[in-house]
């Protein structure tokens, strides 16, 4: 029997490797169509939230991301992981006694849970370790519980009040706060929850594990990048504050007027960002 050569420019693994990205992507469309109950819920979050408005961007980027690492995938027959035949019945009723709960995170912490089941289940642990960052990336458009976010917000606007006035009151402006209530000689300013730094803080974490993945290369300096983000979002916030108060003391211009606030709000976290892509540029220096 002749051996038949391949025809120029055959590529096995290449195939292999489109053939199971395509597997898991067809399953994970069939999950996430499944779960649509739980993606209407996600969706009216995003936009009826600008807590949570990041949610957005994350699902098209872990699918973008996810199929950039195609080239990683393993070229050779598939590995299906036992482990994961175990763990999807029981991620599966986990969602189901979340929804009978009606906890709107639960139900989507196990959808994601989900997915990394169907992945270990068609392709295995080297398909697992390759997907893990789209996969853990989704986590982040789940909204945090009310309770957790209320426990977080109250130390935020605290700190916030506190850091803001001290240092007005370094500059001799007369001012007193009672919790996050700020006496000022003209009028009152209150630190509420928007303000507290904690919705700049949760994009600007996500923003930040997008932009280390894309243009870092080291997972240090990426979880460096994402750890400083936490302190730069809330000190951003308080000069937010202070800014609000500096000018309404020597202007007499209230930044805390509706249009004029979430304006003013817009160009603080641009800001943000500006630092955000300096400090990564800084850290790129050592990825050398």
């Amino acid at each position: 029997m002749n051996n038949v050569e391949p025809p120029t420019g055959y590529m096995p693994g290449k195939q292999v490797n489109r053939t199971v990205l395509l597997q898991i992507l067809l399953l994970g469309g069939a999950v996430a169509f499944t779960f649509s109950g739980v993606w209407y819920s996600l969706w009216q979050t995003w936009v009826g939230s600008d807590d949570y408005a990041h949610g957005l961007l994350i699902p098209p980027v872990a699918l973008y991301i996810a199929w950039r690492t195609q080239a990683e995938l393993p070229g050779r027959p598939l590995t299906p992981s036992r482990m994961g035949g175990w763990l999807l019945p029981v991620f599966c009723l986990g969602y189901v006694l979340a929804r009978f709960a009606e906890n709107a995170t639960l139900s989507a912490v196990f959808m994601v849970l989900t997915f990394g089941a169907l992945i270990l289940f068609v392709a295995g642990w080297q398909t697992m370790r390759t997907l893990l960052f789209p996969l853990l990336l989704l986590f982040f458009m789940i909204p945090v519980p009310e309770q957790v976010y209320a426990s977080v917000t109250v130390p935020l606007q605290l700190f916030v009040s506190k850091v803001s006035v001290d240092f007005a009151q370094w500059l001799d402006i007369p001012i007193y706060r009672n919790g996050n209530i700020i006496q000022m000689s003209s009028r009152t300013l209150e630190v509420v929850q928007a303000c507290s730094g904690l919705r700049s803080l949760m994009s600007l974490v996500t923003l930040s594990l997008i932009m280390g993945y894309f243009l870092l290369n080291r997972n240090i300096l990426r979880t460096l990048l994402v750890i400083l983000s936490l302190p730069m979002a809330v000190l951003v916030n308080c000069f937010r504050v202070l800014a609000a108060i500096l000018v309404l003391h020597f202007f007499q211009y209230d930044l805390t007027d509706d249009s004029v606030h979430t304006l003013f709000g817009a160009a603080m976290f641009g800001a943000a960002l500006g630092l955000l892509y300096m400090l990564q540029r800084g850290l790129a220096l050592w990825d050398r």
